[in-house]
């Protein structure tokens, strides 16, 4: 834990500092970063019952989740640099993950996309 903590304050310290983009989807660092959460959340055994009832619409939520970043970078004129102060980094990682269940979540009521899809 203390190891994926020290991690997210080196990336936004780089980002900060040195201007570096180092949180990009296919950087070393956050290629490390996901698969520490995923060994973390998996050795700890807990039989969580909301992970449970968020588990069907995890791949939804994967697929959808850049619809609403693109919205928010190009239409709403969002600019990265503002995005990386943890403040503004949690409230759109809960915005975004929020928006993405719901639509998700309408997105499954549809039998084909259910079925064929998600």
């Amino acid at each position: 834990m203390t190891a994926i903590i020290i991690l997210c304050i080196g990336i936004i310290v780089t980002k900060c500092y040195y201007g570096f983009d180092v949180y990009g989807y296919a950087t070393p660092v956050v290629i490390c970063l996901a698969s520490a959460l995923f060994l973390l959340f998996r050795s700890l055994n807990v039989n969580w019952k909301l992970a449970n009832q968020l588990a069907p619409y995890c791949f939804g939520i994967y697929l959808v989740h850049p619809v609403f970043i693109n919205f928010a970078y190009k239409l709403l004129n969002v600019d990265e640099e503002v995005v990386v102060p943890i403040y503004n980094f949690i409230g759109f990682f809960l915005l975004f993950t929020l928006l993405s269940l719901a639509s998700t979540y309408i997105l499954m009521k549809i039998p084909f996309m259910k079925k064929h899809v998600l």
